[in-house]
Order: structure tokens, then sequence, then C-alpha cells
């Protein structure tokens, strides 16, 4: 359709009237029983194609039969939407058709409509994809036509605003699995069901060892000679993008924790840096404090340090990025253990002198020069791996660096060196001693030669090696479970409105700040549903369930509700009234939709031809 648009774009009255002719032509004498093969369903006798059925699937169809219902349910509801449409005399000209494939970006340069780019986009079957525009035009405009009486009133529109704008404040308490940890025990017959249950997870997957030589520009970058001139001239030329890293210089001290803490060095740990911030309160210097909590091997104990974000765990990044000069950091909680930071002072980014900037400038004229070298040094290789040399005579008959992988699994050999999948496979399937027949390609747009030195097979790490993780994680879900316990029976005495349990909780109680519905609590993360019971509540009640957490189980109870405030009605009034009305639009358009497949079906108007394709 519309060929002589796509055949001269300056003339369009011609095609348009040949697109009526086609489209009556179509719709009058097409049968509308077809071919059973090519026809999944019929719909008041219109059918939906088979091909076109499948070319909506997911990928995933095969396996999610939903997925398959769902595409044909939405393909039946559109062509009945298009035939309501028709009968109420609603449908799109080639004028507007022509008008909205003119005005798409895609087809356009520079603002116009390009014949050249709509072919290319389009491909070779334009009249598919004017026929679903025509089609997508005709849905826009039932959907208008559906939504018309959604005109909510005033009183609507102010009765979602204030439901949405309603807070709430409730105050809560978290029981934390710590503070029952050194209640728990693991016992050997606990620590050997663990192990057996669970002994993929003590499972050592296979290794292998290799040797290796890379040729990339940074492999070979030290063998190449850099001058002062050329680093010199390089400066001169790009001096102006050599910037360095934002720095802070602080002081530091860290209360280290050890890989399987148990809740005794935690305790520990939180009353040391619970002394020393109530120390530096008391005005205690905090160099002398570092001094004295400094770790061995510390060569400046107290004194600053210079750092670049890139340098140092996250978590002091971000705490420093949010500090003034001379003030106190709260307790940071790395993977260390807990931190805590005086910040002194702070370098801004700015440009390198000659000096600073020389070992990155050597560096990259270096990899300038090894690049350019790269391919011969791979084609001597290639050369003399074919004339049996050894990797490690070759190394040195080309001045190279023969390096050790260590021991290593597939999917370490991949994220170190940026193999793909079948490169990886075939070093982990080379024999012992073997070298590979032809470079493999790695990340970094280098190759790669290696020989395997020996293989470590798969094994199961004994339970000895094991045991105190495995009492680690028995004790923690042991201490899980009596949090629980104790949030529940907080809350079965708080229903009660006495109890010992409730007398030792109720005074830890915080209050949140305001919320609504759709809102998170601020400075507490913990599970959605809490919001939701809470505007269920009245206050003083008790929610009804404990509510997991990060640090534990929350429980909560309502303080109370606060309605929305009259000044914000009358600044966000006109924007309600939009929303509102977009909403009401898409309640009253799924209604119509919902309606028109419960009529077609309820009439037997809707013919599944071929149900083995939902199989």
């Amino acid at each position: 359709m519309l060929d002589k648009m796509r055949e001269n774009a300056q003339s369009w009255v011609i095609k348009l009237l040949f697109g009526i002719i086609i489209l009556a032509f179509i719709f009058t004498f097409t049968s509308p029983q077809g071919d059973s093969e090519t026809v999944v369903a019929y719909v008041n006798g219109d059918p939906i194609a088979v091909d076109d059925f499948q070319r909506l699937l997911p990928r995933t169809a095969n396996q999610e039969p939903d997925a398959k219902r769902s595409v044909l349910f939405q393909m039946v509801n559109m062509l009945l939407m298009e035939q309501v449409a028709k009968a109420n005399g609603i449908t799109v000209s080639d004028a507007e058709l022509v008008r909205d494939i003119n005005s798409n970006p895609q087809f356009q340069t520079n603002g116009v409509f390009d014949m050249d780019r709509y072919k290319a986009l389009v491909g070779g079957k334009p009249e598919r994809f004017e026929e679903n525009e025509r089609v997508k035009l005709l849905l826009g405009k039932f959907n208008r036509f559906a939504a018309l009486p959604a005109q909510p009133s005033e009183p609507e529109i102010r009765s979602l605003f204030l439901w949405q704008n309603e807070q709430a404040v409730v105050e809560y308490t978290v029981i934390s699995p710590a503070d029952f940890f050194a209640q728990t025990e693991s016992h050997d017959d606990e620590a050997q069901a663990y192990y057996e249950k669970n002994q993929a997870r003590f499972t050592e997957p296979a290794k292998a060892n290799f040797e290796y030589v890379a040729f990339t520009p940074a492999a070979l970058a030290p063998g190449q000679e850099v001058t002062d001139q050329e680093v010199q001239d390089y400066y001169e030329t790009a001096g102006a993008t050599l910037v360095s890293q934002k720095r802070y210089e602080f002081r530091h001290i860290l209360l280290p924790v050890g890989e399987t803490p148990t809740q005794e060095d935690v305790n520990a740990i939180q009353k040391s840096m619970a002394e020393i911030q109530k120390r530096l309160a008391q005005g205690e210097d905090f160099a002398s404090l570092a001094k004295r909590f400094a770790l061995p091997g510390d060569t400046a104990p107290g004194e600053p340090i210079w750092m670049s974000p890139a340098e140092m765990p996250d978590e002091l990044a971000q705490a420093l990025a949010g500090m003034e000069k001379n003030t106190i950091s709260r307790p940071i909680i790395t993977q260390a253990g807990l931190n805590l930071v005086q910040l002194v002072d702070v370098e801004l980014p700015r440009q390198m002198s000659l000096e600073e900037a020389k070992p990155i400038i050597v560096d990259r004229i270096a990899q300038e020069k090894a690049a350019k070298i790269l391919g011969d040094k791979l084609d001597e290789t290639i050369s003399q791996m074919n004339q049996g040399v050894k990797l490690p005579q070759i190394a040195e008959n080309l001045e190279l660096a023969v390096k050790e992988t260590g021991p290593m699994t597939r999917e370490q050999l991949v994220e170190e060196f940026g193999l793909n999948a079948e490169a990886a496979d075939t070093l982990m399937t080379l024999m012992d001693g073997n070298t590979t027949k032809t470079p493999l390609k790695i990340g970094n747009g280098g190759y790669l030669v290696a020989s395997k030195i020996d293989d470590l097979p798969e094994t199961v790490m004994p339970l000895e090696q094991v045991r105190q993780q495995i009492d680690v994680e028995i004790r923690r879900a042991k201490a899980q479970e009596l949090a629980l316990e104790k949030a529940q029976e907080v809350l079965v005495e708080g229903a009660k409105g006495q109890g010992d349990v409730l007398a030792t909780y109720a005074p830890k109680l915080k209050e949140t700040e305001p919320f609504v519905r759709s809102g998170q609590i601020a400075g507490l993360q913990v599970d959605p549903k809490l919001t939701s019971d809470a505007f269920t509540a009245k206050p003083g009640q008790w929610l009804p369930t404990p509510y997991s957490s990060a640090n534990g189980y929350v429980v909560a109870r309502l303080k109370e509700t606060l309605p929305a405030s009259e000044e914000l009605w009358q600044q966000q009034k006109q924007g309600w009234a939009q929303a509102a009305l977009e909403i009401y639009r898409r309640e009253m358009y799924q209604a119509v939709n919902n309606s028109l497949f419960e009529r077609a079906n309820a009439k037997g108007a809707v013919e599944l031809v071929r149900p083995d394709l939902l199989n």
C-alpha cells in the first residue's frame, strides 16, 4: 500500500485512492474463514494469523505456556477494539496515516521526511508496517473515544489527593538476631547434617595452573624506549587533559574484626568504639587516640595520610565526601572492621605538573609504540610455535615476560583475562605440558598464548576445614529464630497491653518521620508491608506481624495519622486534576476492554482454531 509514496514523496493523492480501493477489496471479498493451518483464532469471523501470533511471542514462550495465552488474549482484545471502532464510524484516513509517518522522527533527516531512510528502516514489506501503523492510530482513537465519560468531579479528585497524601507515624523497635547469638550453640550432629545438606557450597571447583605470555600494549610497553623529548612534546600537546584525582588527607582509627567474628567479638569492638567516641567528646586529641589504637606495622601512627577515593573502601570514600575539614565521622563499618576518620584537608582535581604526569605519559607513549609492533611479535610467536619451540624459549627469544596464573577456575580465567567461553574451555581442556595451538583473543584487544602446568581436580573440603564457618551459620540461623520469637512475644503482650517482654522493649521504641502510603520510611529499611499495614491500624494499635529488615525484626504500633494539609491541596490541585483524569481514563479503558472480551466470549464470537499452538 502507498507505493507511490515510497516511489515519489511528492505524489500522494493517486496512491491514497489506490489504498482505499485495496482496503475495500480486502474487506468485501476476502472470506472470513481461511485456512485453519494459517489461522490461530477467529474473532467475529476475522482471523488472527499464525504468523502474526508467533511473531509476537517472547523467546521464552515455549517454557511459559501462560505467555502464549497472554499474547493471544491481547491480540483478541485489539481485534475486538478495532471492530468496535469501525462499527462506530471511527476510521483512520490515508491522509492521517501519511501525516503520522511523515512526522515520525526516525524517518526524518534534518527534520524533513526522508524516503530513502524510510525504505531502509521499514524494509521489504512496507505494506505490513503501514497497516500496523493504521491499526495503532485507530486504537488510539478508540481509546480516546472509550475514555470520554471519564471526567472526575472535584470531590473525587480531592479524595484521591487526601488518600495519597495522608501520613502515618509509627513507634517501633528492632529486635536484632545479634542480641541472641551468644545464647546459641552448634552441635556436632547439626554441623554434620548441615555439611551433608550443603556439600555443594563446600566444593572447590576444578582448577588449572598455566604459564602464559600476554600480547597487549600494556604487556609489551616495558620494552619500549621513551625519550624525555617525547614526554615533553606530549605534555605540551595534551597536558591540559592530565588532571589529578580528588584526594583526602585524614587520620584513621580501625578496630579490626576477624573473618568469622563471634558476637562477643562484635560487642567488644563496639564497646571500644563507644569509649573512643566518649573520650573524643571529652576533648581528647584524635591523633593521640589514633596512636594508641594503631595496628602493628603502622609506620606513622596518628599521622594524616593522603588517599584518593579509588584507593579506599567505598564506605570510607562516601563518609569523607560528606564531611567538612577537622570533623570526625560516625563509626563506619567496612569489611576490615569498625572505622573512625578525621578529615584534615581536601585536594581538588587540578592539572598535573610535568613531573607528576611523567609516569602516565611514559606509559601512554610506550603502549602506543607497543601497539605498532604487537602484530609482528604475534606473527613471530606463531612461527616459532609451528616449529615446535616451547613457550619459555619463545618468550626469551622475543624478550617477553612469562607469567604464571596460579590455580584458576574456568570462570576466573574468563574474568581475569576477558576470554570468551570457548577460549576458556580450550585452556581448561589442554593436556598438561601442552600449549594453545593459536593465540587466544582476550578482553583488552590483545592475545594470550598459554601452556598448562597442571590440573587440580574438583574436591570437597573436609568438614574440619569448614566447621567454624558452619558453626557461625547454624548459630546465626538459631539467633534469627530467637529474634523472631521474641518479636512475636512483644506483639502478643502488646495486644494485651502488659507483660514483662513488653515492659523491656516498649521503652526502646523510636518514632518514625511521617510517611505516606507510596513512600519509604526515612531511616528504616523494612518490609514495605509495614507501610500498608500502618494505614489500616488505629492509633495505639500494634501492627499485626514482625517485619523483616536488614538489622532484624521490626515490631511497631501506630502512633497517629496526619491528614493532608489544605495548603498542599491548593498548591497541587491542578496537577491532581490531571492525574485523576489519567487514572479514570485508564480505568474506563480497562473496563471497556474487559467488557468487550466478556461479551464476545459469551456469544461464542471468539473461536480458537489452533489450541495446539498454546501447548
